[in-house]
Formats: C-alpha cells, sequence, structure tokens
C-alpha cells in the first residue's frame, strides 16, 4: 500500500513535478507517477546540455560512415549512464536498449577494475568477441562511449583503426 508522505517525499527528493489525485489509490497512483516520471524525464532530455538536434544530425552522417568502414552491424553513441544519443545500421533485430545498458555497465565495471589495479586512468577500451558478434567499445571522453557490434567477417584491426579515426 502507499503512504501519501512517502511518495510526496520521493517526488521531492527526485524533484519530480506534478499532481496526483488524492486520496492515492494504489492502482491509479501507480499510473499518475508513471505519467509525471514520463513528462518529467522527456522535459529533462529537451531541457539538459545533451547534444541538439544539428550535432545529433552530423555524428549520425559520422557513425554511419564508420558502419560501411567496418562493415558493423550497429555503431552506438552512449553517454555513459545509459543512454542511447545515435546510432547507426541496419543490421539484424538486437534488443540495443538491453545491449546499450549492459555495455555502460561494464565500462563501469572496467573502470572500477582499473582503480584497483592501480592505473592512473580509467582503461580506454573493451572488447568481447563472440561465436556470431564481437563488440568494441571505447571512451571518446568523460561523458560518451563508441560502441561497435560487428560479425566474424569484419577484423577487429579495421574496427579499432576506424573507431579510433572517428574519436
Amino acid at each position: 500500500f502507499l503512504h501519501e508522505e512517502d511518495v510526496k517525499r520521493v517526488l521531492k527528493e527526485e524533484r519530480i513535478d506534478g499532481y496526483l489525485q488524492k486520496p492515492l489509490i494504489p492502482n491509479l497512483a501507480f499510473a499518475q507517477i508513471s505519467s509525471i516520471i514520463s513528462d518529467q524525464f522527456h522535459r529533462d532530455i529537451s531541457s539538459s546540455n545533451a547534444v541538439n538536434q544539428s550535432t545529433i544530425q552530423q555524428i549520425q552522417g559520422h557513425l554511419e560512415n564508420l558502419n560501411v568502414d567496418v562493415g558493423a552491424y550497429r555503431i552506438l553513441l552512449l553517454q555513459e549512464d545509459g543512454y542511447l544519443v545515435a546510432q547507426a545500421g541496419n543490421g539484424e533485430a538486437l534488443d540495443i536498449l538491453s545491449i546499450s545498458t549492459l555495455i555502460t555497465a561494464n565500462v563501469s565495471a572496467s573502470t572500477e577494475l582499473s582503480l584497483l589495479l592501480k592505473n592512473d586512468t580509467p582503461f580506454e577500451s573493451s572488447h568481447y568477441t563472440g561465436s556470431k558478434f564481437s563488440i568494441y567499445t571505447c571512451k571518446i571522453n568523460d561523458m560518451y562511449l563508441l560502441s561497435t557490434v560487428y560479425g566474424i567477417s569484419s577484423k577487429l584491426g579495421a574496427v579499432r583503426f576506424y573507431t579510433r579515426e572517428l574519436t
């Protein structure tokens, strides 16, 4: 059961603003809260200092060129928090949202591993080889990652070369 005070506290802590009909009825309140959070998310994205639409179009062109150069299935430009900024490629139907989330989680884990190894800086790239797909990810800066999902016909050397050339 939802307690009105708990809901108000969480919404205030998360700086989410919206109207909740009183008294709170669990199923209705959940739908209202979901709607408020969704609206807030879209306001945050549109008003943030994130990359603007013109820049995304320029980036999209570079990603498409990289995709052609390396014969990738997908090229993903991600924020370190997992938000997909742009992508290129028309390969097999892949669960891009889950892949993006796991890629950023792996980068976060490798950053911690680098610190445990007493490196001065975090690892700058990672590579995973699979029987059908492989993934090469590199940091562009402290905020963005570039990840290439490619098949067995592409070569890691070419992926790394063209990715580094782009970054």
